[in-house]
């Protein structure tokens, strides 16, 4: 849909987003990238692709928790959740199906709205004192430092693995990011896990709108994922916050939420 189309339709979905504690909506203007979507990868890949950027209408609605937001424009619709304990997306999710319902219900203002893509991403991040102790927390298969043995002068300024993989039915994107730089002026690693499952058919968007199980289900393989980046000593340690917090920096014990 044009943001003209969008205009038509944000108050009924402001009085919806109402009911579920958004007190308040601001409107911003941001730079969208366009690419092209005859290829399913070309969002993932962008500088292989043709691509150019406009700028578009954002409306943003808040939450009276600040940390929760949804955010509308006429090419997406997006709930952005900032938490350092788990929470819940699928109450979340019902809050977007909504919003996507209430298009949906108004053809003669949105005429041509389809799906192109529905995905859940989640990002976890931290910070590492020692290097030397990564593998203490995260998996060698998923975070790695190079290293020549007999060599002491290398030092690793940024490490980058990224999967693309087909898992049940569903696409997911998997980065795992280490980035070398200061905490409280001491050298420190930035430490990112990136996972982003979604699929990009209509028809199978539809199907999801109609079964939430299979909300469940991608949720349930981004917590796979997640579980397989870290060691079974720190998925322990979460449990019962034992870890070092002085080592580890930017995580919280989640309880039973953790496995």
């Amino acid at each position: 849909m044009d943001d003209t189309e969008l205009d038509q339709v944000i108050s009924s979905i402001s009085m919806e987003l109402k009911k579920h504690d958004y007190t308040s909506r601001t409107v911003e203007t941001e730079k969208e990238m366009q690419f092209e979507f005859n290829d399913p990868e070309s969002g993932d890949y962008a500088e292989l692709y043709g691509k150019k950027i406009r700028e578009q209408k954002v409306f943003v609605f808040h939450n009276e928790n600040p940390q929760i937001k949804l955010s509308i424009s006429s090419s997406c619709a997006c709930i952005s959740i900032e938490e350092t304990k788990y929470v819940d997306c699928l109450k979340h999710c019902d809050v977007l199906w909504k919003v996507m319902s209430i298009i949906i219900s108004e053809p003669e203002q949105v005429p041509f709205f389809i799906f192109k893509r529905f995905g859940l991403r989640k990002i976890n991040q931290c910070f590492l004192r020692d290097i030397n102790r990564l593998n203490e927390y995260f998996e060698p298969s998923h975070y790695h430092v190079f290293r020549i043995q007999g060599e002491d002068n290398i030092k690793e300024k940024v490490m980058q693995i990224r999967d693309s993989l087909e898992i049940a039915g569903y696409n997911a994107n998997l980065i795992r990011t280490l980035v070398r730089g200061e905490l409280r002026g001491e050298e420190a690693y930035q430490v990112n896990y990136d996972a982003d499952m979604y699929l990009i058919d209509s028809q199978s968007i539809k199907e999801l709108m109609e079964n939430k199980e299979k909300i469940m289900q991608m949720n349930d393989w981004l917590f796979e994922l997640y579980k397989d980046a870290v060691t079974e000593t720190f998925l322990n340690q979460l449990i019962d916050g034992s870890f070092d917090k002085d080592m580890i920096i930017g995580v919280e014990a989640n309880g039973e939420d953790t496995v």
